[in-house]
């Protein structure tokens, strides 16, 4: 696909196909969060609510959901491997 038909996609397809790119980006994407930028900050907070990790590779793509999770929504997250040992 070209990059005028991915942003096409993220911008007017359905959410089935909007959903199939966001999980692609987020799971192999080296620079996630500009990445996510060809979607509507409405868009992107309702599929990363909605995305679960798959099987495969779990614990690094959970991980990385949490921390894009703060980015995009300023949520908290608990990620014991990055917690501060005072």
């Amino acid at each position: 696909m070209s990059n005028e038909e991915l942003l096409q996609l993220a911008q007017n397809g359905t959410d089935q196909e909007k959903f199939f790119l966001f999980c692609k980006i987020l799971e192999n994407s080296q620079d996630v969060l500009r990445s996510l930028n060809i979607f509507s900050v409405d868009d992107q907070k309702k599929m990363l609510h909605s995305y679960t990790p798959p099987k495969f590779n779990h614990h690094f793509l959970k991980k990385r959901q949490s921390v894009i999770k703060f980015f995009l929504t300023g949520e908290e997250i608990d990620i014991p491997e990055l917690r501060w040992n005072i």
